[in-house]
């Protein structure tokens, strides 16, 4: 009998999970001189707490087609994220964007002018700019759509963004890695909040030594003609005789109890049907 090698990871998040696409900006982006980090870092965090990222969108440094890419993002998901063109340049046209995307006004928002005052305070202090003023360039950071609210930056000046329209949700990050890591963890309690349900899914990954997917397809029908609520998915992992198959079970039901039993039998029943020990 051919050994498996079985492991599983557990997530829990909502049954009907909320959809998001990723507005990547940047002229630097498209012409190869900058690597995309950060829409692979906020997809791995935002698949993590149950959202389902669905499209990802690279736009120039234009306002019209970055507010047209916010527009088509909020007719198919629940939350768009912005990554970039928050800074005091005249390029960053991302809330210049947003604003005509969702037709509202751009204005003067108090807190989050205090928070790029605050910014620059903390950055003339260690030395990276040689005046804590706001000139005109700086206070077109605190100018967000009306609604929004602004998210703290410890490592730059410019504020992350949270923009509500029609039901869905604009999440607007600075394009600076660190920085971008660092606000988005400031919007994730808001996110966790906005995508609780009664609803959860759980999955469990594992992999076994079979290398030809099309004889896995019948075993994964039966199993979810057989146990409702259950879907089997495959990923065919390395290369020739070391190639294995990555199993992935997933449970959409009501509880987390109801999860488990539901797995349980999913995976005794793959069991029985592919004839190896899944335990």
């Amino acid at each position: 009998m051919r050994r498996v090698y079985y492991y599983f990871v557990i997530t829990i998040y909502r049954a009907e999970k909320m959809k998001s696409w990723i507005v990547i900006t940047g002229d630097e982006i498209l012409r190869g001189k900058t690597l995309d980090y950060n829409s692979y870092w906020i997809s791995k965090r935002l698949s993590g707490i149950g959202v389902d990222v669905t499209r990802k969108i690279t736009v120039p440094d234009e306002k019209h087609v970055i507010a047209e890419a916010i527009r088509s993002g909020l007719k198919r998901a629940d939350l768009i994220v912005t990554i970039g063109g928050l800074g005091p340049t005249p390029r960053d046209e991302t809330l210049n964007a947003l604003a005509v995307a969702i037709g509202k006004p751009l204005e003067l928002n108090d807190k989050a002018k205090n928070l790029v005052s605050e910014a620059y305070k903390r950055l003339h202090l260690l030395g990276f700019v040689s005046s804590p003023e706001i000139n005109e360039a700086r206070r077109k950071m605190a100018k967000l759509p009306k609604g929004a609210t602004p998210l703290r930056n410890e490592l730059g000046g410019a504020p992350a963004v949270v923009t509500p329209s029609e039901g869905s949700l604009i999440l607007s990050l600075p394009g600076i890695p660190s920085e971008m890591m660092y606000t988005l963890e400031q919007a994730i309690p808001l996110l966790s909040e906005r995508i609780k349900a009664k609803g959860v899914v759980r999955t469990r990954e594992f992999y076994i030594e079979k290398r030809d997917e099309s004889l896995l397809a019948d075993v994964f029908e039966k199993v979810m003609d057989q146990i409702e609520n259950v879907e089997i998915k495959s990923y065919p992992v390395g290369f020739g005789k070391r190639m294995q198959m990555r199993i992935i079970a997933v449970a959409h039901v009501d509880s987390p109890e109801e999860a488990e039993e539901k797995l349980d039998e999913a995976i005794s029943l793959m069991k029985t049907l592919i004839g190896q020990d899944l335990s």
